[in-house]
C-alpha cells in the first residue's frame, strides 16, 4: 500500500522529466534537419527566328484544253445496223401465275421408331491409295437408309473431312447389312447416321 502512493506521488515528477526531454529531442532534431531548397521550374523555349515572306507568286492559268483529232476506224461493213432494243415491257404483279407445288418428299428421309437400326454385318471400306500415299487420316459421316429388313438403300455424305475418302466409305456402307428399326415391336424403314473413321496403322 505504501509502495503504491509512493508511486503516485513521482508520477507527475516523472511524466514531467520524460515531457521536457522529449520536447528537447524535437527542437534539437529540427535545428540539425538541413534546409531544403526548391528552385522553381523554369521551361526554356528557343528564340524565334523572324522570316521574311516573298512576295506573292502569281500563278499562271492553267492550259487550254486542245480538241484531239479524230482518228477514222475501218469497219467491216459500210452499213452498221443501229442498235436494238428491247421494248418496254409492264409485269402485272396482281395477276402473276401460281408458284409449283413443292416436290414430295423422298421416301425414308422421315421415320418413327423405339429402336435404330445397328450393323449386323459390316466390312471396313479400302483405303484410297492416294491417301495412303499422302499419309492422309479422316473420317466420313454418312446417312445410311435401311428398309424393313436391314438392306441399304440409299446413303449419303453429310460430312468429309477429305473427297478422297467418300467414295470408299459410300461403296462399302451398301454392302452392310443392318437391324432394321424397330417400332413397336415391328421392323421399320428407317435412316441412321454412320461414321466411318480412315486411321493408317503406324
Amino acid at each position: 500500500m505504501i509502495a503504491n502512493t509512493e508511486f503516485k506521488l513521482k508520477y507527475r515528477k516523472y511524466f514531467d522529466i520524460a515531457l521536457s526531454i522529449s520536447l528537447a529531442l524535437h527542437v534539437l532534431a529540427f535545428a540539425i534537419m538541413p534546409t531544403i531548397q526548391i528552385n522553381p521550374y523554369k521551361t526554356e523555349t528557343d528564340e524565334l527566328e523572324v522570316i521574311e515572306i516573298p512576295p506573292e507568286i502569281e500563278i499562271p492559268p492553267p492550259p487550254k484544253d486542245i480538241a484531239r483529232p479524230k482518228i477514222p476506224v475501218e469497219t467491216l461493213d459500210e452499213d452498221v445496223e443501229e442498235e436494238e432494243t428491247i421494248d418496254d415491257t409492264d409485269l402485272d404483279m396482281d395477276n402473276l401465275p401460281d408458284a409449283p407445288p413443292p416436290p414430295p418428299p423422298r421416301r425414308g428421309d422421315f421415320a418413327v421408331y423405339d429402336d435404330p437400326p445397328k450393323p449386323k454385318k459390316a466390312t471396313f471400306p479400302e483405303y484410297p491409295t492416294m491417301a495412303k500415299q499422302a499419309e492422309m487420316e479422316g473420317e466420313v459421316v454418312l446417312k445410311v437408309w435401311v428398309n424393313e429388313r436391314g438392306r441399304v438403300t440409299r446413303v449419303e455424305v453429310i460430312s468429309s473431312d477429305s473427297p478422297v475418302f467418300n467414295d470408299a466409305a459410300v461403296e462399302a456402307v451398301r454392302q452392310w447389312e443392318f437391324e432394321p428399326a424397330m417400332m413397336s415391336g415391328n421392323p421399320v424403314a428407317a435412316p441412321v447416321l454412320q461414321r466411318i473413321v480412315f486411321k493408317l496403322n503406324r
